[in-house]
């Protein structure tokens, strides 16, 4: 698997899920955020600018619907470009963290309480749904759940159908109930 990654360890296995990652969208993404960026500031400018108060309302509705998507396509153009997903599978619990440029915010799990362990069929019945999810500029939802204490969660972002089945394989090798 290109984008799945194990580590085997005496205590405990590593696996690593990579994002898509395909140079010539990076750089169209790239491209894109630095016009929106420019379009946001001229935008900014004219809230200083004019004196109409009409003016100034529209410039400051539009200055947040600009924020929200630009920090949206930041988000993902560093995922793409540096982010990555990390399972640590212990003896007793389970830590999975989402990493971006070296950040991430690890969240442990009980073994013991990870419960049906499943492909997400949800997000392959649509056409419309398919297609949403399996955009470069989407991170995608995950390809994996799983339940844990009343509550849906799930790993492995735009995963194809053979990168699903041998991450499903991993995490049955440790003992998950598939």
């Amino acid at each position: 698997m290109e984008r799945i990654k194990t580590i085997k360890e005496n205590n405990f296995q590593r696996i690593e899920v990579l994002p898509l990652h395909n140079p010539p969208k990076n750089f169209m993404m790239l491209v894109w955020l630095a016009l929106w960026s420019v379009c946001g500031a001229l935008v900014l400018t004219q809230l200083f600018i004019t004196g109409d108060s009409n003016t100034k309302i529209i410039c400051i509705i539009y200055m947040g619907f600009w924020t929200y998507f630009e920090l949206l396509i930041l988000k993902i153009y560093r995922w793409r470009r540096s982010g990555k997903e990390q399972i640590d599978i212990y003896s007793d619990k389970v830590i999975i963290n989402r990493i971006t440029a070296k950040r991430g915010i690890p969240v442990e799990y009980l073994k013991g309480e990870i419960k049906n362990v499943r492909i997400n069929k949800e997000q392959k019945q649509s056409i419309f749904a398919k297609l949403l999810f399996d955009e470069y500029w989407n991170m995608g939802s995950e390809s994996v759940l799983f339940d844990y204490n009343g509550k849906q969660l799930g790993i492995g972002l735009q995963l194809d159908d053979q990168e699903i089945k041998y991450l499903l394989k991993q995490l049955q090798n440790n003992r998950f109930t598939i």
